[in-house]
């Protein structure tokens, strides 16, 4: 008797990898006695993920480690619902194969290491790959389903698809196994589940991805539980498990590239935000801003964008719209004062941007950030007539470090800097605008309108689309080639 066990478990260890076992012995189940030399797939997938995590750390620098950041992350592919959703759809099963720092990976890959070999020899390798990297996926969808304005990383939904494949497994064969042997089986799923959830919890995990990774597990192991019987019902009941299971998270995914699940607005404000940065097309962003999507959500990062957006466009009525809202939300935020100052300013509503410079320079602590206020001012008080507007400049400025920026713009602005100082001391395009901007200014009030056309149509042409100062620029020209120059002295 003992020799036709030994003789069993022989024939069992020297079964291919590829296949799955056909015999439910104690070795095809328990998880911890396992011929890891067979795993091939696994510690592929294990090797995969320590290489793909040692090459970010290189990347993003050796503090990365431990908690790699958000831009590094963005950067090696993560599920982020703003670029998944939005052209971006393999960051689906990219996002599996990177980890939010050592402690992550070592806890996936662990857990993986045995789980990942018990799945790969009872279903055999290649649908163990199916089943790992199908929940993965699905696991990515789940997660977007429930936050698609938060990014998602890490191999654990996968995992979570390998345990719910293997409690299919035990599920599927109950009576081919003996009660023991299945009673341990199903507690050892108990701890696998407990060490996602409970891990997870403590970190904040993603645990709608660890639901989906579970559920889609479940049903593909189920669906695909190797048994005896080879014909060809359940070789179809294998391929439709898992065409079906694909058409479920396409048919979902493409509800969440429509917004369906977007409950807050804030993905079809991403997405608004992509089309303005990263394709350049403002007609779709304003498209997308407008939407019923967006128009729900009027938080005061919403309605920044917002006013940003009808700004940059030329809908100053709509700008101004949007910036009377965060008015009443946010009366002393300084970004909010900025964005009121550029409408107002590019407007040319002077007394309403000397209104809100003033607040401005009160309610703002960074001294560089009050000093902007304070250049506005001075500009709108002398487009007004007012001769002598430098009184809130130089306060400013004395709070400033004689090696700011802002410090030298102020020095120009008040006299004390003079013009090819100025201009030597511009280091970058940003403060080069800024430099040809404040001096076209100059020499309008100077009466110097050739010299101030020819500086605006510099920035107009080399400055940054964002800049207050590119906006306004437009606007003058178009006013100097009508002959019109308002409120020079």
């Amino acid at each position: 008797m003992t020799n036709e066990n030994e003789d069993a478990n022989s024939s069992n260890q020297e079964q291919p990898s590829s296949a799955p076992l056909q015999t439910f012995s104690t070795q095809a189940i328990e998880p911890w006695i396992l011929p890891l030399q067979k795993t091939w797939a696994t510690n592929s997938i294990i090797t995969i993920n320590v290489l793909i995590f040692l090459v970010m750390v290189l990347d993003g620098g050796f503090e990365t480690i431990w908690k790699p950041n958000s831009e590094l992350l963005v950067k090696w592919q993560l599920d982020w619902g703003p670029l998944t959703l939005d052209g971006e759809p393999w960051r689906l099963l990219t996002s599996t194969f990177i980890h939010i720092g050592i402690i992550h990976l070592g806890c996936n890959m662990a857990v993986l290491s045995r789980i990942g070999a018990t799945c790969e020899l009872l279903y055999g390798r290649a649908k163990f790959l199916t089943i790992y990297l199908l929940s993965g996926i699905a696991a990515s969808v789940c997660s977007l389903m429930i936050h698609a304005d938060s990014g998602s990383a890490g191999a654990s939904g996968a995992i979570c698809g390998l345990i719910g494949a293997y409690a299919g497994f035990i599920l599927m064969h109950q009576k081919e196994i003996e009660p023991k042997i299945f009673k341990e089986s199903m507690k050892q799923t108990a701890v696998y589940l407990a060490v996602c959830v409970i891990f997870g919890a403590s970190v904040h995990a993603d645990q709608a991805a660890h639901a989906g990774g579970l559920v889609a597990g479940l049903a593909l192991g189920a669906t695909m539980a190797p048994t005896n019987n080879t014909d060809r019902a359940i070789r179809l009941r294998d391929t439709f498990g898992t065409i079906a299971l694909i058409g479920l998270i396409v048919l979902v995914f493409t509800l969440e590239v429509n917004g369906a699940f977007d409950r807050s607005g804030m993905l079809a404000l991403s997405k608004a935000n992509n089309a303005l940065n990263r394709d350049k097309d403002i007609a779709k962003a304003i498209e997308l801003i407008e939407s019923p999507q967006a128009a729900q959500n009027n938080s005061l990062y919403a309605n920044q964008f917002r006013a940003a957006l009808y700004l940059e466009s030329k809908q100053f009525k709509k700008a101004k719209q949007a910036v009377e809202k965060l008015l009443k939300q946010a009366p002393d935020n300084p970004s909010v004062l900025q964005l009121a100052m550029e409408v107002a300013f590019i407007d040319r509503d002077y007394p309403k941007a000397i209104e809100i410079t003033n607040k401005g320079v009160e309610t703002t602590r960074e001294p560089a950030k009050a000093a902007y206020f304070a250049f506005t001012n001075y500009l709108a008080s002398r487009r007004l007539g007012v001769k002598d507007a430098a009184e809130t400049l130089k306060s400013c400025k004395e709070k400033l470090s004689v090696q700011d920026w802002a410090y030298k713009v102020a020095s120009y602005l008040d006299g004390s800097m003079n013009e090819n100082a100025f201009e030597a001391a511009a280091q970058n395009n940003d403060q080069k605008t800024e430099v040809q901007f404040y001096t076209a200014m100059m020499k309008l009030f100077e009466g110097e309108t050739a010299e101030a056309k020819r500086r605006f149509e510099w920035v107009v042409k080399n400055g940054p689309i964002n800049f207050m100062e590119y906006h306004y620029s437009v606007e003058e020209l178009a006013n100097l080639n009508a002959g019109k120059i308002d409120g020079i002295e």
